[in-house]
């Protein structure tokens, strides 16, 4: 199968919500020696943003945005404990990354950590409905330097700055690079 081909096949299988296909076509794609990244950036990334781009014009509901999420994880997941079997050789920092007290959407914290992951940097997932003290504890304990927030529910940014007031309580504000991400930050 042409590299191109392959692309378009795994983006089709994201598309679809076939997590069967999306993750035999990854490891396929990793078998090739292709860069994870690459993976990522050429297939997953433009599935869930073209998935994405239906929900918002109502071409695409709420299941078939789920589906999709379902075979992009499956996908970046075969591409994540790929890179954990490799190893890395010159970790470039930790980051605790996670999605924000309220909020269970992690179809794009799973892309972001695979970017990362990619990109060299070690990944401490602290999952959804993280509650702003769980980071800061994350963080702490695993002697992270970034802590990277997601949101998708406008209702969830609150928490988001509750990181940050508490990080300047405990003296510890400049201990940690804060990254907020998602759909309502500007």
């Amino acid at each position: 199968m042409k590299l191109e081909e392959l692309y378009q096949k795994l983006n089709q299988a994201v598309v679809e919500g076939d997590d069967v296909t999306a993750t035999t076509l990854a490891k396929e794609a990793l078998g090739l020696g292709i860069e994870p990244l690459e993976i990522v950036r050429l297939s997953i990334q433009p599935a869930m943003d073209l998935v994405g781009e239906q929900f918002q014009n109502g071409e695409a509901f709420l299941p078939e945005l789920i589906i999709a999420g379902d075979a992009a994880t499956a996908a970046l997941n075969v591409i994540l404990e790929n890179m954990a079997a490799g190893g890395t050789s010159a970790i470039k920092g930790t980051v605790v990354l996670g999605v924000m007290y309220g909020d269970n959407h992690d179809i794009g914290k799973n892309l972001v950590k695979a970017m990362l992951a990619a990109n060299g940097f070690r990944v401490i997932d602290a999952g959804v409905n993280v509650h702003p003290k769980a980071f800061i504890e994350n963080a702490v304990k695993e002697h992270a330097d970034i802590i990277a927030m997601s949101t998708l529910i406008t209702t969830s940014i609150p928490y988001q700055r509750e990181v940050i007031e508490l990080l300047k309580a405990m003296g510890k504000r400049q201990d940690f690079f804060v990254i907020m991400g998602g759909g309502p930050i500007t």
